[in-house]
């Protein structure tokens, strides 16, 4: 290939990138473009997410937790809770949703014993002691919108 043949070819896909990733000289990339992009299908996606649907964790919750408590069927809702216990692992939550005996992870598993020794209100009161610190922090994070973690949510 000739000299200017190769400088008219990185010409071209210079001013290719421009029109598809604006660059100045503190963005060289165009990298911080890209990433309000990003944000904006986030929140798009998130203003759909309850209100025209269900968004995946809500979905699973309102089709296997809330039928479990509805029939009072421990041994499920046990069962359920384990899985729930989970998840700050499987999705990578920040580290301050699953600290100490009210962390994530805590609640789930302390309302998983109360099932499995019977006792309803206590397993039930799990419930509300996750939703109350941390349903508006979820909900405001980009882990309402992720689909379920493979294979995580599949009990019988």
């Amino acid at each position: 290939m000739r000299k200017w043949h190769r400088w008219a070819y990185l010409g071209l896909a210079g001013i290719t990138l421009g029109l598809v990733m604006p660059m100045s000289p503190s963005n060289p990339m165009g990298i911080e473009h890209a990433r309000a992009q990003d944000k904006t299908t986030l929140s798009n996606k998130k203003r759909d997410c309850g209100k025209n649907k269900d968004c995946p964790l809500e979905a699973w919750m309102d089709k296997n937790v809330k039928s479990a408590v509805e029939a009072e069927d421990l041994k499920r809702l046990a069962v359920l809770l384990d899985e729930i216990a989970k998840l700050p692992d499987l999705y990578a939550f920040p580290k301050e949703w699953d600290e100490g005996a009210n962390g994530w992870s805590a609640i789930a598993k302390k309302g998983a014993e109360a099932a499995r020794a019977g006792k309803f209100s206590e397993a039930r009161q799990s419930c509300k002691g996750c939703h109350k610190p941390y349903r508006k922090k979820f909900e405001q994070s980009d882990f309402r919108i992720k689909p379920l973690p493979k294979g995580w949510g599949k009990t019988k």
